[in-house]
Parts: C-alpha cells; sequence; structure tokens
C-alpha cells in the first residue's frame, strides 16, 4: 500500500521522536485502516481513529477530525526535528545556532499562519507564546542567554550572511554616542557584537597567549582605535573586508586570508574561539563559559604575531579594553 517504514515509538528522552512518531503513524494511516477493517488486529478505542464509514468508504467523523489534528501536528513539529537533527552534529558552530534557531521559527510561524492549516486561533496564539517565551529566554533577558553573544558575534562575523535579512528583527535603532556608523550595516548589533568582542579580547590579552593579542597589553587606548576600526571596515565591507566569500572556500579560510593586513590585526586572529567553537561538543563547553565570562585561558596554541603597528612604550594604566558604543 505504499506506506513507507513502519512505526516508531517515542523514546524515553521524548525530544522530536513525538513528532517522528506522529509521522509514522500519519504515513501509515491507510494501512493501519485497512487492519480494522479487516478487524486483524484489536486497537480497542483506538480504532475509532481509522475507521471508514460503513455507508460510502470515507473516513468517519472522528477519523477525518483525527487524520486533519494529527497532520497540524506534523507540519508544526516538523521545522523543529529538521533544526534538532543539524544541531547534534559534532560540527554545528555558534552561527549555525543562531541560523538554525530563527530559521526554526520562521518555519512555524508560517504553518501556524497557513490558513488552508484551519489551525484554531487559541491555539496558534498559545505555540507563538511559546516560542516567543523560548526566544526571550534565549536571546533577550531568559536564563539560557549566556550563549547569546556567542551565537550573535557568530552569526555577524560570518561574511555569508553579513548582507542578509538574518538579522532584521534582531535589529534595533542604534543609541550612537560618539563612533561614526554611517554604512554600517545592522549598527546596533555591530554595537553589541563589537563591545562583546572587547569583552572577549580584554580577558585573551591577559590570559591568553597569542602574541598578536597579548602585545596590546598596557596599550588599551590604541588597540580599542585599531579594533573599532577594523569592526567597522568589516560591517561597512571595506578592504580587506569585501573579498569574495564561497561556501567552498570557507569561513576559516576566508578569515585567516586576512591576518596581518593593516586593518586585519586583530579581528582575524581573536575570532576563532567565537566562529569555530562547536555548540554541541562537551569538550568544548568550557570555552563558552571562558567567552562569556571567565578568566582562563582561552587559546590552546599561539599564533604569529601580527605585524606593522608601533604600540610604543607599555602602560600599566592603560589596560581597559572593554568597549561602550
Amino acid at each position: 500500500m505504499g506506506g513507507g517504514r513502519g512505526l516508531e515509538t517515542v523514546s524515553k528522552t521524548r525530544f522530536g521522536t513525538i513528532i517522528h512518531s506522529a509521522k509514522s503513524v500519519h504515513r501509515n494511516i491507510p494501512i493501519i485502516s485497512q487492519v480494522v477493517k479487516r478487524g486483524e488486529f484489536d486497537l480497542s478505542d483506538l480504532g475509532e481513529y481509522f475507521k471508514d464509514s460503513l455507508s460510502g468508504g470515507w473516513r468517519t467523523k472522528t477519523a477525518s477530525s483525527f487524520v486533519t489534528i494529527l497532520g497540524q501536528l506534523v507540519d508544526i513539529g516538523s521545522p523543529a526535528t529538521t533544526v534538532l537533527a543539524h544541531l547534534e552534529s559534532n560540527e554545528a558552530s555558534p552561527a549555525d545556532v543562531f541560523v538554525y534557531w530563527h530559521a526554526f521559527l520562521q518555519a512555524t510561524s508560517e504553518v501556524l499562519h497557513d490558513e488552508a492549516q484551519e489551525i484554531p486561533n487559541h491555539v496558534r496564539s498559545e505555540i507563538l507564546g511559546i516560542l516567543n517565551y523560548h526566544d526571550c529566554q534565549v536571546f533577550v533577558d531568559g536564563n539560557l542567554l549566556d550563549g547569546a553573544d556567542v551565537y550573535l558575534a557568530g552569526a555577524y562575523l560570518h561574511p555569508g550572511y553579513l548582507d542578509s535579512d538574518l538579522f532584521k528583527f534582531k535589529h534595533r535603532q542604534a543609541t550612537e554616542k560618539h563612533t561614526d556608523l554611517t554604512g554600517v550595516l545592522y549598527p546596533s548589533i555591530f554595537c553589541h557584537v563589537t563591545e562583546f568582542l572587547s569583552k572577549v579580547s580584554q580577558k585573551e590579552i591577559f590570559h591568553g597567549n597569542k602574541p598578536a593579542l597579548t602585545r596590546w597589553k598596557g596599550h588599551a587606548k590604541a588597540f580599542k582605535t585599531q579594533f573599532l576600526e577594523e569592526m567597522k571596515k568589516y560591517g561597512r565591507r571595506q578592504p580587506p573586508y569585501n573579498q569574495a566569500f564561497t561556501e567552498q572556500q570557507g569561513i576559516m579560510l576566508w578569515w585567516r586570508s586576512l591576518e596581518d593586513q593593516e586593518f586585519g590585526q586583530i579581528l582575524p586572529v581573536q575570532l576563532f574561539e567565537p566562529l569555530f567553537i562547536r555548540a554541541n561538543s562537551m569538550a568544548e563547553e568550557c570555552t563558552v563559559s571562558i567567552l562569556q565570562g571567565g578568566t582562563k585561558q582561552v587559546l590552546k596554541k599561539a599564533m604569529q604575531n601580527g605585524k606593522g603597528l608601533d604600540l610604543g612604550t607599555e602602560n600599566d594604566n592603560d589596560n581597559d579594553f572593554t568597549m561602550s558604543l
């Protein structure tokens, strides 16, 4: 009868297996209906959901309603299970978390607002409320906020995403204090990411082992001037950050090709942890923690020192590398 794979059970951990199980029931409805019709297996009260009417061969009202609601459950839950499969990969990056999370929200919202689904308003409102709550939990003011800066920075500093609409719902009008952000893409996000990375820099300069960063100790003012200029050039797609990016090249090679250029002294060297830590790796959870607020060593190996800048004499009083834009 072309039912495809058989039925799938719901695992003890549940998660997306409820949706996988619902899909298996949905695709096997014709077979289950035939089993009920022939009396080959007693499904007890559940058999009512698979019965055809005695007169016309079409589904009963109960069975028809069950098929409709089951289909709605599958359609609403499928974006989440698809995203979960991608994020469970050991290669998932912080940028992937940001992208797939928002793809899941958008895809689910489209299903909920699809008039053909005929989803009751109260159901739609309740589900949207749940999604909004968890979005705030991760990205606004919730108890899962710890990783939000890493996810946002990873996505914003992915050259393939900067020009996209990915950030339009997170972007707010920037309150410009003393910084000219003319031409910078998504300036409020730019400010947030820049401030976050300056805090990361503070820790790396004092507790890391990359000469290209530790050499700035005692030169916070010069560091902030250089770093902000590099960030603005990236945000404006100005040289050297205007070179083409391809998936074949990959983001790691794209950033590494910018090292040691006049405006590639800090940003390309600094970004390897926020961009390339694996979001689903227990071994690297400590790295995320350090990036957010720890003071332990972040870096595992030294990288070649940047060249071309005369920092002058080290000043012990010039060691605040954090920025507020």
